[in-house]
């Protein structure tokens, strides 16, 4: 009877052991979350931004009257070279009717971008993860208009903000989807997508377009292969 009664409580205390583990794993799990100071400092860096993005826009606009602009969606050439011009002669279509196609398409997809984003940033402005992708996802909205000028202004504008912008997708992936630095030294990554972002949009020698192919591939290798593991890693030994 004894041995009975010291097996039932052997296994009590295992079910019990094993359900504070459980509760202690879903802890664990919950994504970080920013409160009080640092959830109204973050979400106002995010609307200073986006305001000072928008105020650039519209001065460009100004200064320039819209000369020289040309806008075309994300990751898309809008070149007309001569065989865009001849399949545009072909297709009896005009320049101008081009361009205003470019122009509609491009406003659609910033629509789509920016409805998105801040749909994330209202739900989720909380939660770094959330608010990295909500700004991530605005900034390849307004991308487009700002990309579009060579007024000094908005292109010193737009280097500051590309890396804001890459360094934000560095933090996304390698932190995702808790947002939180699992293991502690990833964050190592997010500081060099940082700095190879910043050798793309340096002038002269040192831009990374200047770079002997060898030292290229490294960095593409540590970069995105290294992140890519880690997404990997963090799948299989962290959430599973």
């Amino acid at each position: 009877m004894e041995a009975v009664l010291m097996k039932s409580n052997e296994k009590k205390t295992l079910d019990q052991a094993g359900e504070a583990s459980a509760s202690m794993s879903r802890i664990a799990r919950t994504n970080f979350q920013l409160e009080g100071f640092w959830l109204l400092l973050a979400r106002g860096v995010w609307v200073a931004f986006v305001l000072a993005e928008l105020a650039v826009l519209l001065l460009t606009l100004v200064a320039t009257r819209g000369r020289g602009m040309t806008f075309c969606p994300f990751i898309v050439s809008c070149e007309v070279t001569p065989a865009t011009a001849q399949a545009l002669h072909h297709l009896a279509l005009s320049p101008a009717t081009f361009e205003a196609y470019n122009l509609l398409l491009t406003l659609l997809q910033s629509l789509v971008f920016l409805g998105v984003g801040g749909f994330i940033f209202w739900r989720k402005s909380n939660e770094p993860v959330g608010l990295v992708a909500s700004f991530f996802l605005v900034s390849i909205a307004l991308t487009p208009f700002l990309a579009s000028a060579t007024y000094p202004p908005e292109v010193l504008f737009l280097d500051i903000y590309v890396m804001c912008i890459f360094t934000a997708l560095g933090y996304f992936l390698v932190t995702f989807p808790d947002g939180r630095f699992v293991p502690g030294w990833t964050w190592v990554l997010v500081v060099l997508w940082a700095v190879r972002t910043l050798f793309f949009v340096i002038p002269g020698p040192a831009n990374i377009a200047f770079w002997p192919p060898a030292l290229n591939v490294i960095d593409e290798v540590v970069s995105y292969g290294g992140t890519l593991v880690l997404l990997i890693y963090r799948y299989a030994r962290v959430f599973i």
